[in-house]
Formats: C-alpha cells, structure tokens, sequence
C-alpha cells in the first residue's frame, strides 16, 4: 500500500432482527519523514437548542498534533452551506486559525457556536470547518469536521 487515504464501509448484518446498518471506515498512511497533521476527535460539533440560543453543546476542543518529521503550516477555515439568514453573521468561532507545529507538537483548537447562532431561525443549519495542512506540497492529514 503506498502513501495516502483508503477509505471504505464496514456493514454489519444482524440476522436476528433482519437489519443492517453501515459506517464509513479511512486508513491514511503518511510520509514518515513528512509532517502531518492529526486531529484527535473524528466527530464534528453536534449542537441543539431553542429558539434564541442556548445550544447545547456550545463548543468542542481539537488538538491538532504533527506525527510527522517536519514542521508543517496549518490553517482552520469555516465553510458555510447555507447562505446567512438577514441580519445573521457568521455563526462558527474558532479559537485559533493557523500556525506552525514542530514535529511532535500539539494545539488546542475550539470550535464554538458564537452570538450570531442566537440569531438563527428554526431549523436546521450546517457548516464545515476545515483543518488544513498547509504546507507546500504537503497536505498529509488535511481533514473536515461538520457542524
């Protein structure tokens, strides 16, 4: 297997109850003497509440960390899938959205839901955040979280 991301599906067949059900399964493997980038929650931000806030959670914590050999350049960025309602910001706060990790180094990064969310009308609404290795000809463990 050479460097890079497999991804495919476990299904899991309960004979008794005639049912299945199916879960999306990634191997990646990584340069060893390149940086790369690994988030340590595979889960994005999964938020309920009323109508004007409080949603609960508010926030969740990434530490990103460098398993590789190099430093690398990272970047966090939000991507929302819904045009912003009128009056309605950005909704998605991030504590940090780049830097430099060493090889071997950590950083905490918050995602939370801001004021704006308060602001938000009923329903349903989704954003991605991206996690991006930055580095130049170096994007090992690049990854998206929904929220």
């Amino acid at each position: 297997m050479g460097i890079g991301t497999v991804n495919d599906t476990i299904v899991f067949h309960v004979d008794n109850l005639n049912g299945t059900t199916s879960r999306p399964v990634a191997l990646d493997v990584y340069d060893p003497h390149a940086g790369a980038l690994v988030v340590d929650i595979a889960t994005g931000l999964d938020a309920a509440g009323p109508l004007g806030g409080l949603f609960t959670p508010a926030g969740i914590d990434y530490v990103l960390t460098n398993i590789g050999g190099e430093a690398i350049h990272w970047t966090a960025a939000v991507d929302y899938e819904q045009a912003f309602p009128v009056g309605v910001g950005p909704w998605v706060s991030m504590t940090t959205q780049d830097g430099t990790l060493e090889p071997g180094n950590s950083v905490n990064v918050t995602v939370s839901l801001n004021a704006e969310a308060n602001k938000l009308g009923s329903g349903a609404y989704t954003a991605i955040v991206h996690l991006v290795n930055a580095t130049v000809g170096n994007s090992q463990g690049t990854t998206t979280r929904s929220v």
